[in-house]
């Protein structure tokens, strides 16, 4: 059993990462309010307000591994949103890795995004701001990898989806939209790579061991993602058949044709495959 900090626990992929690893360890989280999760072996706190408090959190409750999910997104950014990523994504990611440093915390996973690689190949591509603070935990880590032999695991996710989602993405909108209700889709031939929530745990429960099992520190991507890609007007018709309506029906299609694709050649997380490929992750909703 160990003790396991997670930031960003509030939303969907922390929320569902937190119960999962609460059941054969010790879960501590940092979030922006208390998070009353009524589960054994979670405990919820405040960020906290410095360095040193901080590292005497590390110490007091013998943090083993750290697990930062804690991001904001913006798809395009407006002027206001700057400083907030540079709280959310990089203040707080040096927080975390100095006072790693200074408590002795030797493992730390965090989450990146197939938007850092907006490209043909596996060189850093951002295709917004977001990427680009994902990009520089990478960085950062890689500072404290040769100074402090800090090691650390970048896990690029793909597009996750699961029951009990209330985030506003493609996959939720196209299992809830109705005929009152109008979308614009402007890249009908995007690809996407669905993960559900249980591979995504599955994924961090594999990293935790990795992590532990290697010899010397690292710095290192990995992705996680479904073994099948989709385009977004294939995934309409295939929610349309579970949903037994012609989603096309109250769908317009933009002008707007985006044929890039998020095909960085990230290696998949070793010795982990998705469970669950989108029919089965689709049938959970019932």
């Amino acid at each position: 059993m160990k003790n396991i900090l997670i930031t960003g626990s509030s939303g969907f992929l922390g929320n569902n990462i937190s119960i999962n690893l609460s059941k054969k360890n010790n879960i501590f989280t940092f979030d922006r309010k208390i998070q009353k999760k009524k589960v054994k072996n979670i405990k919820s706190y405040l960020y906290p307000k410095n360095i040193n408090d901080y590292v005497a959190f590390f110490k007091k409750y013998k943090i083993d591994i750290i697990i930062h999910n804690a991001g904001y997104f913006v798809k395009e950014h407006k002027p206001s949103d700057i400083n907030k990523l540079i709280d959310v994504d990089i203040k707080k990611t040096l927080y975390l890795f100095e006072a790693s440093k200074l408590a002795n915390v030797k493992n730390i996973i965090s989450f990146g995004s197939y938007w850092q690689f907006y490209s043909l190949n596996s060189k850093f591509s951002p295709a917004n701001l977001y990427a680009c603070t994902k990009q520089t935990i990478f960085t950062i880590a890689q500072h404290y990898l040769n100074n402090n032999k800090i090691s650390h695991l970048q896990l690029i996710i793909s597009d996750t989806y699961g029951t009990n989602d209330v985030r506003k993405k493609i996959i939720n909108i196209l299992l809830k939209i109705n005929k009152k209700q109008k979308l614009i889709i402007n890249s009908p031939n995007t690809k996407m790579y669905p993960l559900y929530i249980e591979d995504v745990c599955r994924a961090v429960n594999h990293s935790i061991k990795y992590m532990f099992k290697q010899k010397k520190p690292f710095n290192k991507q990995f992705s996680i993602r479904s073994s099948k890609s989709i385009k977004v007007f294939e995934l309409v018709n295939k929610i349309s058949k579970l949903r037994r309506i012609n989603l096309n029906d109250f769908i317009t299609y933009g002008k707007k044709i985006n044929n890039k694709v998020f095909t960085g050649k990230i290696i998949r997380l070793p010795f982990w495959k998705p469970k669950y490929e989108l029919n089965e992750g689709l049938s959970k909703f019932g």
